[in-house]
């Protein structure tokens, strides 16, 4: 079944709440972030200041927000997904409570689109290779930029108005608050 070529959030009979709309959140999300810049790129690694890799950053900065107190990636090898059909990056990610997907298709949006629908804390992926394997996490609309670590260069922001990041944006999802059920509507 295709995806709709939109870029909305996927419904559900719950109303979430993004985890970064109080202002506290986003301020403390963002110097988190910057505390990680520099630190090394090393595989499944997640000491700031000694290594790091993509994944494990944004678990740690979601972590160290609040958002989870504990996360449990399946195992996952740095080759980019070049063996696997799917990305198990996103297939936890759909999987987990925390995540809503935002819907992108990054060949018909372009980058004003993209930055109408992302907000700041957003996890983006990306399909660098085979399948989506690289994230990074959305730092803020002036300047486009997006922290993540990279295999040669550790940690550091890239920007989405460069064509090999925003040419292969996949997903973006958004870390939201605990569920609340929905209002019921009444016919009274």
């Amino acid at each position: 079944m295709n995806e709709p070529n939109t870029l909305s959030s996927t419904l559900s009979s719950t109303l979430s709440v993004p985890f970064f709309s109080d202002p506290d959140r986003l301020e403390k999300f963002r110097a988190i972030a910057l505390t990680w810049v520099h630190t090394k790129f090393v595989p499944h690694a997640a000491m700031r200041g000694v290594g790091v890799d993509c994944v494990h950053l944004a678990a740690r900065i979601y972590q160290e927000c609040g958002l989870f107190a504990d996360y449990g990636f399946p195992a996952y090898t740095m080759d980019g997904g070049r063996h696997l059909q799917r990305s198990l990056v996103t297939d936890w990610l759909d999987s987990h409570p925390s995540f809503q997907k935002l819907h992108y298709d990054s060949p018909t949006f372009g980058l004003s689109q993209l930055l109408d629908a992302i907000a700041p804390g957003d996890l983006i992926c990306f399909n660098i290779v085979r399948v989506p394997h690289h994230c990074g996490l959305f730092y803020m609309h002036s300047g486009r930029m997006f922290i993540h670590a990279m295999h040669r260069y550790g940690v550091c922001f890239g920007n989405l108005q460069d064509p090999t990041y925003r040419t292969n944006v996949t997903a973006i999802y958004r870390p939201v608050s605990p569920s609340v059920p929905s209002p019921e509507v009444s016919d009274v």
